[in-house]
């Protein structure tokens, strides 16, 4: 009997909602760190700072708690803790608080395995984790390429195709170089949309910012400008298109 008690405690605590001020602590603080190590600012969009560090949201890691829960009970046949949650998923309700209304709902949520499915035929935990690991992944690739679209200022930062798994190729390519780090630094914010520009700080401040390019003094300092024209950049710009083509030539010697 205790042990019944002290099971229906654990299942009833591991379920019950997680407090919405909690969440949105955590994610805070979670966005923040992130920021500080891109040396991004405070207006960087959300989802921007997660693909680049390929980085699961905190929304995302709570799920993977429910799932390993659901799944740990799931393989426990013959147990108190298994019947408690074969009974609960057949009364379950939807709109309900019960770990049973909880898990079917982030299961859906990932296109997985209904929880009865899963509950009379649990995987093993190896074809388990490759499932969901997939599960979530796509979910994350379809969620944060819908909310690129809808971002202007993201339109130039692409997705990698395991978005909760790969470091964007701006960071991978990084080597622990302090001017590696800055060059990083500066193409994350080109990325998102937060390097500030002569055009960007003009319509900031009208009447103490010029709009002209510092470094040439010729044209409107913009993106275009910055990557493609501006000639005291040039250089920069000659040297860095050189290395691409010689890594290119290298991958295909052919051409």
């Amino acid at each position: 009997m205790e042990d019944v008690h002290h099971t229906s405690v654990v299942v009833w605590n591991r379920s019950s909602p997680h407090k919405n001020s909690d969440i949105q602590q955590l994610e805070k603080q979670q966005r923040t760190t992130f920021e500080h190590f891109q040396g991004l600012p405070e207006r960087a969009a959300n989802v921007g700072v997660h693909i680049l560090l390929g980085a699961e949201p905190i929304e995302s890691l709570l799920d993977k708690n429910q799932h390993s829960l659901f799944l740990n009970i799931c393989r426990l046949k013959g147990s108190t803790e298994h019947e408690i949650l074969s009974r609960q998923l057949a009364m379950s309700t939807p709109g309900g608080k019960s770990f049973s209304t909880t898990i079917q709902d982030v299961l859906r949520k990932y296109s997985l395995p209904s929880a009865r499915t899963l509950l009379n035929d649990p995987p093993s935990k190896l074809k388990w984790k490759s499932m969901a690991d997939k599960a979530v992944s796509n979910y994350w690739h379809k969620e944060w390429t819908s909310q690129l679209s809808e971002n202007p200022s993201l339109k130039y930062l692409q997705i990698q195709r395991r978005p909760t798994k790969e470091l964007h190729n701006i960071w991978q390519s990084v080597r622990p170089r302090e001017h590696e780090v800055k060059r990083a630094e500066i193409k994350v914010r080109l990325a998102t949309g937060t390097y500030v520009q002569q055009t960007n700080a003009a319509k900031i401040n009208k009447a103490e910012v010029t709009r002209t390019c510092q470094l040439c003094n010729k044209a409107d300092e913009n993106l275009q400008h910055f990557i493609l024209d501006c000639r005291e950049l040039q250089e920069s710009r000659t040297k860095g298109l050189q290395m691409l083509k010689n890594i290119l030539e290298r991958i295909h010697p052919e051409g």
